[in-house]
């Protein structure tokens, strides 16, 4: 099958994932079971690829090498599925990577929401200024030239405050416009591929690309240590996943640490992925043998401060817009209604 555009998203991967972590757990060989996944799917696109995939298995292809020539799923995904194979732990490692998706597609979710939520609420705000500039202001003006005893400062006030309202309404229009430019151009580039791109450029999500970059780094290193990789391999692995560049600073010092021959506490305390509190849970879960659930529950642990931080990011950005849509509705109308008021008190 030649490779094609379409790819599958992560809560796409997690189901897939899942899918045959339940085969392979029900004692169903893979290419007896994988024509059940794509029987009843409407989308022709993922029809096709997993056909593709079925197809390969039942010519003996190992399935890494079936999904690789696809082209449709994560060179991570591929990776771990490759890893699994060769240690005999391919339901753990797929069981393990169904929860790695739905913990990335969550978070993809929340951030997405963040973003888009001020443009909807940005967007709201240009649609009441061009009621207020269109329909309101047109009356409060034609009143106002029906007026007798307008001095030259009310007529200049008047003409000053229509000036402002409609520069202001064009100052919004154009970053509704220029913003929802961006999110069609970046939708068109990247598809549904990572927002960490937009999360960097954006200073007020500075703290929460660093936190997502921890959560992938831990998430991706306690599933390899759950397969049973070298600890050396496993974290140089993990270290190609996170996107934010300072979380990517931190990941090749820990390489560097692992290669010096530090233990795994001491290279994720001392390249500050974890803190001092957390490196200690982490020593006794490797002197108890869970090293790879106390690095899960770290991941989750992280999991829980994004969620946090991006509850707390859009009420902060709610309130701002708010606030600002308030002021900026108030002095408009003020700056039209005291000539007018003006003018009524003068009569």
């Amino acid at each position: 099958m030649k490779k094609g555009n379409r790819k599958f998203s992560a809560d796409e991967t997690a189901t897939f994932c899942s899918q045959i972590a339940m085969l392979l757990n029900g004692g169903i060989t893979l290419y007896e079971g994988m024509d059940l996944f794509y029987e009843e799917l409407e989308d022709k696109a993922a029809k096709d690829i997993l056909k593709s995939v079925d197809d390969r298995l039942t010519a003996g292809s190992p399935l890494s090498e079936a999904l690789r020539e696809t082209g449709a799923f994560p060179y991570y995904m591929i990776q771990m599925t490759e890893v699994g194979e060769r240690t005999g732990k391919l339901e753990e490692v797929m069981t393990s990577l169904a929860a790695y998706y739905e913990r990335e597609s969550a978070v993809r979710s929340g951030v997405k929401n963040v973003i888009t939520y001020p443009i909807m609420l940005f967007s709201m705000m240009a649609v009441i200024l061009l009621v207020l500039v269109l329909k309101i202001l047109p009356m409060f003006e034609a009143v106002f030239n029906e007026l007798d005893n307008k001095t030259s400062g009310t007529v200049a006030m008047m003409s000053t405050g229509l000036t402002v309202s409609r520069v202001a309404a064009c100052i919004v229009f154009a970053v509704v416009l220029i913003l929802l430019m961006s999110l069609v151009i970046y939708r068109l580039r990247n598809g549904a591929g990572d927002l960490s791109s937009i999360i960097n450029t954006l200073p007020f999500t500075a703290g929460l690309s660093n936190r997502l970059g921890k959560g992938r780094f831990l998430a991706g290193l306690s599933l390899m240590v759950n397969s049973g990789m070298e600890t050396g391999e496993a974290v140089e692995r993990a270290a190609e996943l996170p996107d934010d560049p300072r979380t990517l600073e931190m990941a090749g010092k820990a390489c560097e640490m692992v290669k010096a021959g530090a233990s795994l506490d001491e290279v994720l305390c001392g390249s500050e992925i974890l803190s001092g509190m957390e490196g200690r849970m982490l020593n006794v879960g490797i002197k108890s043998g869970v090293a790879d659930r106390v690095l899960e529950k770290l991941s989750d642990r992280k999991d829980e401060e994004i969620g946090e931080k991006l509850g707390g990011l859009s009420a902060k950005i709610e309130v701002a817009l708010v606030l600002f849509l308030s002021v900026l509705v108030g002095v408009i109308l003020l700056t039209v209604l005291i000539p007018l008021i003006s003018v009524i008190a003068s009569i």
